[in-house]
């Protein structure tokens, strides 16, 4: 009989999820998603995105041009109510902020900051998977 080859674990211990068709990284980030669309109903926000990509660029010095130096993949993206308008909110879940992807992050996190014009919003992990139903665990 042979082996059922096992899933390679995640670095960070996280297990992907599914809903509606739609993959999340983690348990956090599904409950953060879950969150989104219970302000969505309310009318709070308006056009959720998951896994928009946003290039980052950086000015060369010396030949006044800009250069692409990478990119950063956003957990969310959506518009929130602001007085009578509407605001683009982007959102990272992250449950560890320590080690070498939280410093990558923050790398990032400033280059996207002096591209766009507004910083990436942080939710902390730890409190979103406690949102998810258990029919989802």
């Amino acid at each position: 009989m042979a082996k059922k080859k096992k899933s390679p674990k995640s670095k960070y211990h996280n297990v992907k999820r599914e809903y509606k068709g739609l993959k999340f990284d983690s348990l956090a980030e599904l409950g953060r998603y879950l969150q989104l669309l219970t302000l969505e109903k309310a009318g709070l926000i308006r056009l959720i995105r998951t896994q928009a990509k946003f290039d980052l660029w950086a000015d060369d010095y010396f030949s006044n041009n800009a250069t692409k130096v990478a990119f950063y993949r956003a957990d969310f993206v959506y518009e929130m109510k602001d007085g009578d308008g509407w605001v683009e909110v982007v959102e990272d879940v992250k449950g560890q902020k320590s080690g070498p992807a939280w410093a990558m992050f923050r790398i990032k996190a400033k280059i996207f900051a002096a591209n766009y014009g507004h910083e990436i919003v942080v939710i902390d992990g730890n409190q979103t998977r406690k949102s998810v139903p258990k029919n989802l665990l």
